[in-house]
């Protein structure tokens, strides 16, 4: 295979010297890619104990993926397509943290509560003191139809007509809950 290279008359006739000449391009570009990451790491999003970390994996993330890249095609301008590649790492990168953000804590390492900015209201009960009230229904539902099916008929269809008005009218919801 032979390779001719559009900004140098060189020739490279074995895939080492191709190999080489990509390893050479990697090397050059590397510090680019780095400069330009450090540029597009929104860095009061990312945790400073950790921004290194995803500043280095970043970069190895878009050099590898350079690498495959000038396996696969012939590229013009390579900090053109640097540029791109950073920039669609540091999207990844903001999308995968955004849920991964620890609790602020206090100087013992509590949880930091602060100001509570929403009251107690319906839309944020306790899910538990849900499920106990469900259950408290249901188990009051419970007890009334094994008490009216001990009634006498006569009596089981006054009570049953009597509920059925009252849960046509909602009245019976507020009943049981009370």
């Amino acid at each position: 295979m032979c390779v001719q290279l559009v900004d140098s008359s060189s020739t490279f006739d074995t895939d080492s010297d191709i190999r080489t000449l990509r390893v050479n391009i990697l090397e050059e570009y590397e510090g680019y890619i780095r400069k330009l990451a450090g540029k597009l790491i929104p860095q009061q999003v990312i945790r400073r104990e950790v921004l290194d970390l995803e500043l280095d994996d970043l970069v190895q993330t878009v050099l590898v993926k350079f690498w495959e890249a000038l396996n696969k095609r012939h590229i013009d301008n390579y900090k053109s397509y640097l540029q791109r590649m950073v920039h669609n790492e540091a999207v990844n990168l903001l999308r995968k943290s955004r849920f991964n953000q620890p609790l602020d804590t206090d100087e013992e390492g509590e949880p930091y509560y602060g100001n509570v900015l929403v009251s107690q209201n319906e839309g944020t009960q306790d899910p538990l003191a849900i499920l106990e009230e469900k259950e408290s229904v249901s188990e009051c539902i419970h007890r009334t139809v094994e008490t009216v099916i001990a009634f006498p008929p006569l009596q089981r269809k006054a009570m049953l007509c009597l509920l059925k008005d009252r849960i046509a009218c909602g009245s019976i919801i507020s009943m049981l809950s009370n």
